[in-house]
């Protein structure tokens, strides 16, 4: 069992998902940085209004992360070494 908790896992997915702070919690250094990257290049580009369809896109992709915790599916049922979330 690992000695990261769903229910943290959960909150910072559903209150700060788009920025991937969920994924570095859980160890998924990848995914986090993608996320924030994503976030970042649809803020810059929200000046020259194209990039809210971009924020949207992650923030949809954080809402599915959000039930794949709460539901313990997929990667997101465990940390990144392998064990179930406590």
């Amino acid at each position: 069992m690992s000695d990261k908790r769903m229910a943290i896992a959960a909150i910072l997915a559903f209150f700060t998902g788009a920025f991937g702070i969920h994924d570095f919690y859980l160890g998924y250094t990848k995914q986090g940085f993608i996320k924030l990257g994503l976030s970042f290049a649809g803020v810059v580009l929200s000046v020259i209004d194209d990039g809210l369809l971009l924020i949207f896109a992650v923030n949809i992709w954080a809402l599915v992360d959000f039930f794949m915790i709460l539901t313990r599916n997929g990667r997101l049922a465990t940390d990144s070494s392998g064990r179930r979330l406590g």
